[in-house]
This record gives structure tokens, sequence and C-alpha cells, in this order.
């Protein structure tokens, strides 16, 4: 029901028949990860994160296309890397703080309760 909605509207599914169309755009077949950088994307109820690191180092590996994903742009365009790199922290403190944990900001994962970590 639900969940296979989801799938469809996401991409992760196609439909039988019928389309989608989203702001006069057609959808129907629009690969998922052009429907997430759209805006229209899913998550997943088993939530994975890296508990060396810190909650907000494990929100900040999710915003993507970071200059600092390729090896050439840390060493040529390091200047842009570290702009990004700074307005992707202030994005993602706000989201932190948005749900109410900003102040656990800097804890590992291992350390919050089960609760806090499917903010």
């Amino acid at each position: 029901g639900k969940t296979t909605l989801f799938n469809v509207l996401t991409g992760f599914i196609r439909p039988d028949s019928g389309s989608m169309s989203l702001k006069g755009m057609d959808l129907t077949s629009l690969a998922s990860y052009k429907r997430a950088r759209l805006g229209m994307a899913r998550t997943f109820q088993n939530l994975r994160l890296i508990r060396q690191l810190s909650v907000l180092e494990n929100v900040l590996l999710c915003f993507p296309r970071q200059a600092g994903e390729k090896l050439g742009s840390v060493f040529f365009q390091w200047r842009r890397c570290r702009q990004q790199e700074t307005l992707n922290r202030d994005k993602a403190l706000a989201l932190l703080e948005q749900a109410g944990i900003e102040i656990r900001s800097m804890i590992q994962p291992r350390h919050c309760h089960t609760a806090s970590r499917n903010f």
C-alpha cells in the first residue's frame, strides 16, 4: 500500500501504467537520483549511522555533490571546498536545532538515546 506508493513516486519501482508529474514535469521515466535532486526523495527506517563520527558529522555526510568529494577539488579548489564545508555545517546545525538536538551535535551516536538517533 503506502510503501509501494512511495517507491513508485520516488522511482524505486516503475508503475505498471499511468504517469506522474511534478510541477508540470513528467516523472514517469525519471531516475530516482534525478527525482531526489528535484526534492522528491525517501528515507528508509533502518537508519545507518557511523558510530565513530559525531551526530553533526553524520548529518554532514548527507549533503549531495560536495566539492570535497572530488580529489582534484581538495587540492586545486580548496577555498571553494572550505566555503562549502562552512555552509554545509551551518545548514546541518540549523537542521539539528530544528529537530531539537543541536546540543548533542558533537556527541557520537553510540552515546545517544535510541530515540535521539532516529531524529
